[in-house]
């Protein structure tokens, strides 16, 4: 608390201060102000240190481009159940999609097991909405995924 003597009213009635007054008012500023700020920056370097943190994380995790292409939401993997073939296609590709070696409408989606990593072809899309077995690997009982390792042996149609 700052304590000043009395003096009276000037014109504007504003009371002066003796400039000891303000030099200790200035001391109590530069106190206060360093620890305040050093405390704000202290809060910012933590802040921008878990951002670097996260991005950090998110590319060790798979963010980058692994070794390995995966099927994404740009591209589906298709499957002709007779023939243990494997395609993939651009993901508006409707199904049964024509094979392109017989010509015939054989090819049918396929949804990745991460338990087997086997793909596995699966029913329509209505059945897969109304079904929860049918989403579920046959041999595991694992949630299949549309993503997954594209099969080595897998042919782009386009």
């Amino acid at each position: 608390m700052i304590v000043t003597e009395m003096y009276p009213p000037s014109t504007d009635g504003v009371l002066p201060r003796k400039s000891r007054d303000l030099s200790i008012e200035k001391e109590q500023l530069e106190r206060d102000l360093p620890a305040e700020s050093g405390f704000r920056l202290k809060q910012r370097a933590s802040f921008v240190q878990l951002a670097i943190g996260l991005l950090l994380l998110s590319v060790v995790l798979g963010c980058g481009k692994s070794g390995k292409e995966t099927a994404t939401g740009e591209s589906i993997v298709l499957t002709d159940p007779k023939a243990g073939t494997f395609f993939t296609a651009p993901s508006g590709t409707p199904t049964p999609a024509i094979h392109p070696e017989t010509g015939k409408p054989t090819l049918v989606r396929a949804m990745y097991c991460s338990k087997c990593q086997t793909w596995h072809p699966v029913p329509p899309l209505e059945v897969l909405q109304r079904n929860a077995k049918a989403r579920s690997c046959r041999k595991t009982g694992t949630p299949l995924q549309l993503t997954g390792p594209i099969p080595a042996d897998a042919r782009q149609i386009d």
